[in-house]
């Protein structure tokens, strides 16, 4: 595979033809087994709080923080906060909420890490949490086996409210999957439904729902707002769905042959977006795939796999923009890539 930036076909940063063979034979090679001395243990998710950020490890039940810079400075173990295969995250400044399998949001200080509270009573409707989204004082859970939104307080734990199918039970929610702030709305994307259904965080009414075969919506997966549009993988298209975030109006259906880009979606799954750029990650087959695009044109600035550049991609899925860095968790390989979200430049692989 060869990167690419808009077309003009390049061999990496400072590096000649000879050097990006010899780095792609590395990657493939250390990209091909689980890192047994790693501090990470299949991590899944990834998020910002408290001025860190921290992993979630689904293996090992876990959590691992790290500075701004990529360093590992605490880790928290199962015993602490009931971790069960965390897998997914979601913060403040004081505070990091931490999804289980195992129906629970265990809840800890975000800076030191210490254990605050778990959140399990049936009055919460919790079921498979797969996703988690903080609005203001608000922490709004995805439950993709009992088809609902949670909504609670990020001071207290206590339940606010629960958004459930009715009165939309035919195009809401079915196996959800993913949620996205969008100034005074939710985004969330169902599987089951092939929707991405828009609700107003203030009241939970659901205000619209997007799921026209037009809209490149099959199997929606991931979703992520850049201050203006919505962005939404699809992973039975191999394609990505611009939507204009007030209307829902369709601005465009990227998908590999679009813009002469070549893209590299293979069913496309997590996608985050921040610095005036989109990433996407697609996790299958054989060369594990993280993308960029700009999201003032929607073209494709370059193509990043696992065997080339150096990279270390295996089965990328949580991805995190932070102080102008992309931070791509890889639950194969039990690793982090620190990249410049700007340039795409690696910075270092964070074992």
């Amino acid at each position: 595979m060869t990167t690419t930036r808009r077309g003009v076909w390049r061999v990496g940063v400072t590096v000649g033809v000879a050097a990006l063979v010899g780095a792609s034979l590395a990657a493939a090679a250390s990209a091909a087994a689980p890192r047994t001395g790693s501090d990470f243990s299949e991590p899944d998710a990834i998020a910002s709080a408290g001025g860190h950020l921290w992993v979630a490890n689904a293996t090992s039940n876990s959590l691992t923080q790290l500075s701004a810079t990529g360093t590992v400075t605490l880790r928290v173990a199962s015993a602490h906060g009931d971790l069960n295969h965390p897998q997914a995250l979601a913060g403040t400044s004081s505070d990091l909420f931490v999804a289980n399998r195992s129906n629970t949001i265990s809840e800890f200080s975000a800076t030191s890490g210490a254990f605050v509270r778990t959140l399990s009573a049936r009055s919460l409707h919790l079921g498979d949490p797969v996703a988690l989204a903080v609005d203001g004082a608000d922490l709004w859970v995805v439950n993709q086996a009992t088809n609902c939104l949670t909504e609670l307080a990020t001071s207290t734990g206590a339940l606010v409210r629960t958004v459930f199918n009715s009165p939309f039970a035919a195009v809401a929610f079915d196996a959800p999957s993913a949620i996205a702030v969008a100034g005074p709305d939710l985004w969330v994307t169902s599987d089951g439904t092939n929707a991405a259904t828009e609700v107003l965080a203030r009241t939970g009414a659901v205000t619209r729902v997007v799921d026209a075969s037009a809209d490149g919506i099959a199997a929606p997966a991931g979703v992520a707002f850049d201050g203006t549009h919505i962005w939404i993988t699809d992973s039975a298209t191999d394609s990505v769905t611009e939507l204009v975030a007030r209307t829902g109006a369709l601005v465009q259906v990227i998908t590999n042959s679009s813009n002469s880009g070549g893209y590299g979606f293979q069913a496309p799954s997590t996608i985050v977006a921040g610095s005036g750029v989109v990433y996407v990650a697609s996790p299958p087959g054989s060369s594990p795939m993280v993308t960029q695009i700009a999201d003032s044109s929607g073209d494709a600035n370059w193509m990043m796999c696992n065997t080339n550049y150096a990279f270390n991609f295996l089965n990328p899925d949580g991805m995190a923009i932070d102080a102008g860095n992309l931070f791509v968790a890889n639950g194969a390989n039990n690793s982090l890539t620190e990249m410049n979200a700007s340039t795409g430049v690696l910075v270092k692989d964070v074992l």
